[in-house]
C-alpha cells in the first residue's frame, strides 16, 4: 500500500487530495492463489474558514471504484457529506453535517441515506 496527500491553501478556503494505493493481497493461506484485487481510491475535501465558522464539502471514493478490504465484503462507494460549523474557546459546535452515500454508478435501491441537522457536538 501507498498513499499520497495533497493539501493546497489559499486565505481562508483550502483543498486536500487524498490517494490511496493498495496492491493485490492474498486473504486466505489456504489458498495462495486466492487474492484481493488492487484499487486505487481517491478523496478530496474542499474547506472554508471565516470568523470562527468552518465549512467542508467532502467527497470519499471520488471515482466510485468498487474494492473490499475483507473477501465478499464490499467497501460502500461514493459518499458525500458537508458540515457546518463554529468554534469559539477552543471549543466547537457543529450545527449542520449532511452525509450521502451512493452506490456504484450512483445510487441504489435500498441505501443507506443518513443526515443530521441540528445535531450539537462539543
Amino acid at each position: 500500500s501507498s498513499g499520497v496527500t495533497a493539501i493546497v491553501a489559499w486565505r481562508w478556503l483550502s483543498l486536500t487530495v487524498s490517494e490511496l494505493h493498495v496492491g493485490e493481497r492474498m486473504w486466505s493461506y489456504a489458498d495462495p492463489r486466492d487474492v484481493l484485487s488492487p484499487y486505487d481510491n481517491v478523496d478530496l475535501k474542499l474547506t472554508g474558514r471565516w470568523r470562527g465558522f468552518t465549512a467542508s464539502f467532502e467527497v470519499n471514493d471520488l471515482f466510485d471504484v468498487q474494492y473490499e478490504h475483507i473477501q465478499r465484503y464490499p467497501m460502500p462507494g461514493r459518499a458525500f457529506s458537508f458540515t457546518l460549523s463554529y468554534s469559539i474557546s477552543n471549543r466547537t459546535f457543529t450545527f449542520y453535517r449532511r452525509h450521502r452515500r451512493m452506490g456504484y454508478g450512483g445510487s441504489r435501491s435500498g441505501e443507506n441515506h443518513s443526515s443530521e441537522r441540528g445535531k450539537l457536538a462539543v
